[in-house]
């Protein structure tokens, strides 16, 4: 049971990084080269936040915004039972998004970019949560 914890909690705080840059100035430069690893950080695909440019660009800031909210916020136990049709929806509709975005049939849209990596990062976190919670509640019931 404490290790389901300890590995939302660990999610909870890689969701959370992003936004450490805009709370501790001085680790902004050094999140933004440990992010460049896994986010592109074009200026024309980054948001700011509070009058400084986020360390990731938009879809990865609703990415990590969603494993935030899905390491608090266990998935539904009806739509943890439908997982795969989830995941192969928000993802598909994520592609077809990046594949508009990159035909500019459609322009950068941040709210787009972000609530697109917001259900990216929300589904499989939430899953785990859901997953986690259910597992030790099963492992207590063996117990008692």
């Amino acid at each position: 049971m404490r290790s389901a914890a300890w590995l939302r909690a660990l999610v909870f705080v890689a969701g959370a990084l992003p936004l450490l840059a805009h709370l501790a100035p001085s680790t902004a430069a050094l999140l933004s080269q440990v992010f460049s690893t896994v986010c592109h950080q074009r200026p024309e695909r980054t948001i700011q936040l509070l009058g400084a440019d986020m360390v990731v660009c938009s879809r990865c800031a609703g990415l990590y915004a969603g494993a935030m909210l899905g390491a608090l916020w266990p998935m539904p136990r009806a739509l943890f039972a439908r997982l795969r049709p989830a995941l192969l929806a928000v993802t598909a509709l994520a592609v077809v998004d990046v594949a508009l975005q990159d035909l500019h049939v459609l322009p950068v849209g941040h709210a787009r970019r972000l609530f697109t990596g917001l259900l990216l990062g929300l589904t499989p976190a939430a899953a785990m949560s859901r997953a986690l919670l259910d597992e030790a509640r099963s492992a207590r019931a063996e117990i008692a």
